[in-house]
């Protein structure tokens, strides 16, 4: 399942939109049971491929769980700066296993060969787990550079098997 916004073609420009979930009990993306090679499990915001930053991806709820190999995403493919995603879970955040090919995560990336800054990631919750091959990742793989991480934790962080990165790739600027 996907829940996604695109500013779509190439050339035309746009920036992806914004995605806001409020839920009282939780939210899960999970991977579990889909074929990667056909579809994923993802929350995404996607700027487009001409002149487009990402979208910005807001969730508040108790407890967020992104499991399997799913995914909360913002992307620029274009130039523009990836998108941001804030969390807001008053219980957990918790980031854990792999699907088949790709690791359960949080992201916000600009594209090879796009130009733009990567987006922020801004998580506020009493527990953030992130484990078993899970991330957490600002990027950008054209010009730019790595986005910002923003944890704020009341009880404590866990990261088992898992790694939080903000980079800006070789060749970036």
């Amino acid at each position: 399942a996907e829940l996604n916004t695109d500013s779509g073609g190439f050339g035309e420009g746009g920036n992806g939109g914004d995605i806001i979930i409020e839920a009282s009990d939780r939210v899960t993306v999970s991977n579990a049971g889909v074929d990667e090679l056909l579809a994923r499990s993802r929350i995404s915001s996607t700027g487009s491929f001409g002149e487009g930053s990402g979208g910005r991806i807001d969730i508040t709820t108790p407890v967020l769980e992104v499991l399997d190999g799913g995914e909360v995403r913002v992307t620029a493919f274009g130039n523009g700066n990836g998108g941001d995603i804030f969390i807001e879970a008053s219980d957990r955040v918790t980031f854990a296993g792999t699907g088949v090919i790709f690791p359960s995560r949080a992201s916000s990336e600009v594209s090879i060969g796009s130009n733009g800054n990567g987006g922020q990631i801004h998580i506020a919750t009493r527990l953030l787990q992130i484990l078993d091959g899970a991330e957490l990742s600002a990027n950008t793989f054209g010009g730019g550079n790595g986005g910002n991480i923003v944890i704020e934790t009341s009880d404590r962080i866990t990261i088992d098997n898992g790694s939080i990165f903000s980079s800006a790739e070789e060749g970036s600027t």
